[in-house]
């Protein structure tokens, strides 16, 4: 899981046309902590994940492999809003319930 958020990251940074160093600084960490994350080495935290799909242009779920568009990344974005840990938990048993 790591390494394919990792090469996700990689991709669109690589796509934005934008280094290490500058997506690091952004997300509050060195270019070689970017490094690590790409690799899949170190696991990138939710905040920071966020702030990358914020920078670079794309949905949370996308670094997940959910699309970017339709009802699949509008579910993701309703879930991750929810702070709650016990409601967030009664949705995951009601949506296993349905498939």
């Amino acid at each position: 899981e790591d390494r394919a958020v990792g090469a996700r990251l990689r991709e669109l940074r690589r796509e934005r046309r934008m280094s290490q160093r500058v997506l690091g600084e952004a997300l509050g960490v060195t270019f070689q902590q970017v490094q690590k994350y790409e690799q899949g080495t170190n696991r990138i935290t939710g905040v920071r994940m966020r702030r990358a799909a914020d920078l670079l242009g794309v949905p949370l779920g996308y670094f997940h492999g959910v699309p970017g568009g339709g009802d699949s990344a509008r579910l993701m974005h309703l879930f991750e809003s929810i702070t709650d840990g016990k409601k967030r938990q009664a949705i995951l048993t009601l949506v296993e319930s349905m498939v």
